[in-house]
């Protein structure tokens, strides 16, 4: 099948010129990414958009100081993209400027972990289901990214203009993202989440990623799932800050499910689990799909978990419900299902209950190159 979003490969070692190649190449996504943005941001905030990108720019030292590349990187497609460098930092701490605005927040998410001993064939698989605004779908690229002799080739799904988000490298390293919000997330200038991804994403081993999430002082509250093609697989949940604020949840019997609540104890007050109601029974009902069939998960068992309608449209395949403004509307964006044995991706645009998966393969894994 054809891929269900734009593929754009990029090659270079330099990071700013990277950037810069990125953004000529998805310049309208872009600008569409930073345009629901100031809409989302005017919606909820009543900010100008100026106010929003000064905020942004705060958020440009801790990524300096986390991996001055990452910056570089962003500052390159904000000038390939004919965009400011306050447009692109804005896109990429929009979690953190949200919550530091006291904005509420949409629930994201139903992710899943399958180690070896859970899959019929001893693979590894890990996914999710990416729920945000509908209108993103406008955005979502499917990029492939060459780093040169220094750092790993990978491949992610992601709004245009962001640094990092679902993916995998050429390590068979993985991640995923699911929002958590508490009563510490105020907006500190801290390092974005998106930017944490990608120093995931820049790892050859799990060690080495869950690494980049614990030396970070993180501005949002965040779980990480991790895994990679060697069987480890880990879900971190992180509220802002240090490795104080950092939370190990290990897989049972291989697998290993989240939503957007914390599934720890924690010395603080988990907003989500209150705002998101349905993120308990998302979690329920994903366990209770794919536990007992621990043993002979296949992808295609985990692409019936991930179409599950229980609770629509709220559900773990989420629906728009149209009795709600535009700007509150949440769906799943896309679906993600990646086999890191196998170094391959299966992708829906939209809900995967009603659209059909494609299957990626990446150049880095076909014997080629980004």
């Amino acid at each position: 099948m054809e891929a269900p979003f734009p593929l754009v490969r990029v090659a270079s070692p330099d990071p700013r010129e990277r950037g810069r190649m990125i953004g000529e190449e998805v310049r309208e996504r872009v600008a569409e990414s930073v345009a629901i943005y100031q809409e989302t941001f005017d919606h909820y905030t009543g900010l100008r958009w100026e106010e929003v990108t000064a905020l942004a720019l705060e958020f440009a030292a801790p990524i300096a100081a986390y991996d001055p590349a990452i910056l570089a990187e962003i500052e390159g497609i904000a000038e390939g993209a004919s965009l400011s460098r306050g447009d692109l930092l804005a896109v990429n701490a929009r979690s953190e400027i949200m919550f530091g605005l006291g904005a509420p927040a949409q629930p994201e998410c139903t992710v899943f972990f399958a180690g070896p001993t859970a899959t019929a064939d001893g693979h590894v698989l890990l996914g999710q289901n990416w729920d945000w605004r509908p209108r993103t779908s406008e955005t979502v690229t499917i990029f492939e990214i060459g780093q040169g002799p220094d750092l790993p080739s990978f491949t992610a799904v992601a709004e245009a203009g962001v640094v990092g988000k679902t993916g995998f490298n050429e390590h068979g390293v993985g991640v995923t993202i699911n929002s958590l919000v508490t009563d510490r997330d105020r907006g500190e200038r801290l390092l974005p989440t998106h930017a944490v991804l990608r120093g995931i994403l820049n790892s050859t081993t799990v060690e080495e990623a869950f690494a980049a999430v614990v030396r970070a002082r993180r501005g949002a509250s965040a779980t990480y799932t991790i895994a990679s093609a060697a069987g480890a697989g880990v879900a971190l949940e992180t509220a802002p800050g240090g490795i104080e604020g950092v939370r190990v949840v290990h897989p049972v019997d291989d697998l290993l499910f989240h939503t957007n609540h914390f599934t720890c104890t924690v010395p603080f007050h988990d907003v989500g689990v209150e705002m998101w109601t349905d993120s308990v029974a998302r979690l329920r009902t994903i366990d209770d799909f794919l536990g007992p069939r621990r043993g002979a998960i296949t992808v295609d068992t985990v692409k019936a978990a991930l179409s599950d309608e229980e609770g629509h449209p709220d559900a773990i395949s989420r629906f728009a419900n149209p009795d709600f403004h535009p700007v509150l509307q949440g769906e799943t964006v896309t679906s993600v299902v990646m086999d890191l044995t196998a170094r391959s991706a299966a992708v829906t645009a939209g809900p995967p209950s009603a659209n059909e998966y494609a299957e990626l393969v990446p150049a880095f894994a076909a014997g080629g190159s980004a």
